[in-house]
């Protein structure tokens, strides 16, 4: 009985040791640049849904990528979505990016930003830095 739940201590454990190096495997496989191009380009396109898939996978992945020439199109997003939701994404996505003149604006923009919890996401992202 000892040696069954033995076994099944070290096969519970295993498990999802052995789930994790298969995706850090994985991980390191992907061609960044590459995808970081093709995150550019959906933050550019006019598919409101490809923009969102695309600033989620640009705060998931910010680490690893380099999506500077989205900043503009990020912060068109920001002021001219009318989605509040969509708005944050778009100010969580440029603190991610940690672009200077991206965190500048969103400091000049903050007194005139009507929406308070905008504010104080941005607030908070500014400060962060």
């Amino acid at each position: 009985m000892k040696r069954l739940s033995l076994i099944l201590i070290v096969l519970l454990v295993s498990i999802p040791m052995l789930a994790f190096s298969g995706e850090q495997a994985e991980a390191d496989q992907v061609n960044w640049n590459a995808f970081s191009k093709n995150l550019v380009k959906a933050i550019a396109s006019e598919n409101e849904g490809l923009q969102r898939s695309a600033m989620r996978m640009i705060i998931h992945h910010a680490d690893k990528v380099n999506v500077d020439q989205a900043v503009f199109d990020l912060v068109r997003i920001y002021r001219s979505n009318k989605n509040e939701k969509v708005r944050q994404l778009a100010v969580v996505a440029l603190h991610k990016i940690q672009n200077k003149w991206a965190m500048d604006f969103l400091k000049r923009d903050l007194k005139f930003e009507d929406s308070p919890v905008l504010q104080k996401q941005i607030l908070y992202c500014v400060n962060e830095l």
